[in-house]
């Protein structure tokens, strides 16, 4: 017994090693010549930068309405940023990557959460094999770098997704209390967090259905994670009843509803990307050849085990 104590504490040490390693692998990546990568700016960037001059000076909004309107977190941030290190476009960069580096180790503890009750392989190593995926990630690494507010909704999904499956698993309140705090917050970062709040419905319907019969205890717990991410985004959803054209204006903006631009967007991910140098290398994909294979294998075995909970949750 005590040698199987031995061992697993040198587990732990050896997981710990290898997490801090990928999030140092993970800061390498998005720090080195944040000075000069990526070698200009846009005019995105240059809005947050604006708007936290503005919060700087007093001025604390709820939403801000330029450039087509924005959910305001990023630009609180970047002000506290601007605070430590002065403001610059070098400091725009800088909080987003900042952001992008939280990341890894929030992805580490949502795979680790999931993969709590599934095959060994997936219980021992799933987490470590999520942060390294994302550190290494063109992707998420592109959006790190580029100073802009998507990039808060990873960080968000994997957050609120951790204190949801916890919360389940264990059905402590204050897990389902934090985890509608953070449902509630990230509806403040940008537009795609507002399929979040389906995605956690989705979540309870299906690790509940597996656990039937359903409590009065489950049910309060819903309602709980409902209640606190309500209040939470109260302020915000005030603000879009009494500026109704506000909460959708962006996307009326890029919104397009041709089979052209659909099959366009299928295909991004593997096959061809945006081919906008101001926010991508022209034509990359988001996954390399390696990552799509794994891509593809991973639906593959999800779709394989798709009864059990946690795997239809990341399907979906």
């Amino acid at each position: 017994m005590d040698g199987d104590i031995v061992t697993d504490k040198q587990n732990a040490w050896i997981k710990a090693a290898l997490l801090v390693g990928i999030i140092g692998l993970a800061a390498f990546f998005r720090l080195y010549r944040i000075d000069s990568l990526p070698p200009g700016d846009s005019y995105d960037p240059a809005f947050y930068g604006i708007d936290a001059l503005s919060i700087l000076k007093g001025n604390t909004p709820i939403f801000f309405e330029g450039n087509f309107g924005r959910e305001p977190l990023f630009s609180y941030l970047l002000a506290f940023f601007f605070l430590l290190f002065g403001p610059s476009t070098q400091t725009i960069h800088l909080a987003s990557a900042f952001v992008g580096i939280l990341t890894i180790p929030a992805t580490y503890w949502v795979a680790k959460e999931l993969f709590s009750e599934d095959e060994e392989i997936l219980k021992e190593w799933g987490g470590l094999v999520a942060a390294l995926v994302i550190a290494i990630s063109y992707w998420h690494l592109n959006w790190s770098r580029f100073g802009v507010r998507a990039v808060l909704v990873p960080l968000f999904a994997a957050v609120t997704f951790y204190l949801l499956w916890r919360g389940l698993r264990t059905g402590k309140r204050s897990l389902f209390i934090a985890c509608g705090g953070a449902l509630g917050l990230s509806l403040y970062t940008y537009q795609a967090a507002r399929l979040l709040p389906l995605l956690v419905v989705f979540g309870f319907i299906y690790y509940l259905w597996d656990q039937c019969p359903i409590s009065r205890q489950d049910c309060f717990n819903f309602a709980l994670v409902v209640g606190v991410s309500c209040l939470v985004f109260a302020p915000l959803g005030y603000y879009f009843i009494t500026h109704p054209g506000s909460f959708s204006e962006r996307i009326d903006q890029v919104f397009v509803l041709d089979i052209k631009y659909f099959l366009r967007s299928l295909l991004f991910l593997n096959f061809g990307g945006d081919t906008k140098p101001l926010v991508t290398i022209p034509g990359r994909p988001a996954l390399n050849p390696f990552l799509s294979l794994l891509f593809f294998g991973g639906i593959g075995l999800t779709l394989a085990r798709v009864k059990k909970p946690n795997r239809l949750f990341l399907l979906t």
